[in-house]
């Protein structure tokens, strides 16, 4: 805002001189005048670095920052390129397919999930490190579920080693769907709830599953204790599904008639 205070002065500043040199013989002074003003805006066009580059966006040297005027960043300033790289990156990562940008809109309550219904929004950056959670949860989950296996797969393992810590609701599903306006420390706390933890290969948590919801991935096996967790986690946070999630959730929802975890074999339930 200063900057355009600035420059509008200028504007005046050489528009009166050039009336003045219309009227009357243009004297030195005059002359200086519309030679600073030229000078001067065309110090701040250089300052500025007008053109944009592949990003979208340019360094702006007077001020010595960076700034987006194209792209998912369009309008915003980082400290440094180097930054706004990292900010504009970190977009899409973990994301295993381009996220919806709409507009945020108040979303509708489900009449029988009980959770808001809105379009997915990437408010601020998604950064895995804001979502830390513990190794030795692990151990926490084997007790919990009653074994070293998948609930997915059906399949145990003979030790943890082998498995991956796997966050039901994905993290980055969780970012889009409301936990992107929350703090670190709830952002943690989330990513460490036994509630939305369980165990899987590391072929399924990494490759097939990833950070996909129910209208893109279900598990072959516990179909029902999937989606009453995954329904429990989104109602706890509060957070929404977008229409093809809620869609996907409740065709699998009115299908059950329990939502207990069903057990392998091999963990001497039978």
């Amino acid at each position: 805002m200063y900057s355009i205070l600035r420059n509008i002065g200028r504007i005046s500043a050489c528009v009166s001189a050039s009336r003045v040199a219309g009227r009357i013989r243009m004297t030195g002074v005059t002359c200086i005048l519309l030679v600073l003003c030229h000078v001067s805006f065309a110090a701040d066009a250089l300052a500025h670095g007008g053109r944009k580059d592949k990003h979208g966006g340019h360094n702006n040297r007077s001020q010595g920052n960076y700034h987006f005027h194209e792209g998912p960043l369009a309008g915003r300033t980082f400290d440094s390129k180097a930054e706004a790289l990292k900010a504009l990156a970190g977009l899409t990562e973990g994301a295993s397919a381009p996220r919806r940008t709409a507009p945020t809109v108040p979303g509708k309550m489900h009449p029988e999930l009980g959770v808001s219904v809105a379009p997915e929004v990437r408010h601020t950056v998604y950064d895995r490190s804001d979502y830390a959670y513990p190794a030795s949860i692990e151990h926490q989950i084997v007790i919990r579920q009653g074994g070293i296996y998948s609930p997915y797969s059906m399949r145990c393992f003979s030790d943890v080693g082998a498995t991956d810590i796997e966050h039901i609701v994905a993290n980055s599903e969780a970012h889009d769907s409301g936990m992107g306006s929350r703090t670190r420390a709830e952002r943690q706390r989330f990513a460490s709830d036994l509630d939305n933890l369980t165990l899987a290969a590391p072929r399924l948590n990494r490759y097939e599953k990833r950070d996909k919801d129910p209208a893109n991935w279900m598990p072959e096996n516990n179909r029902c204790w999937y989606v009453g967790k995954y329904l429990e986690v989104k109602r706890k946070y509060g957070l929404s599904m977008d229409q093809a999630e809620a869609d996907s959730v409740l065709a699998v929802y009115r299908s059950c008639s329990t939502f207990k975890i069903i057990q392998p074999p091999c963990t001497g339930s039978e």
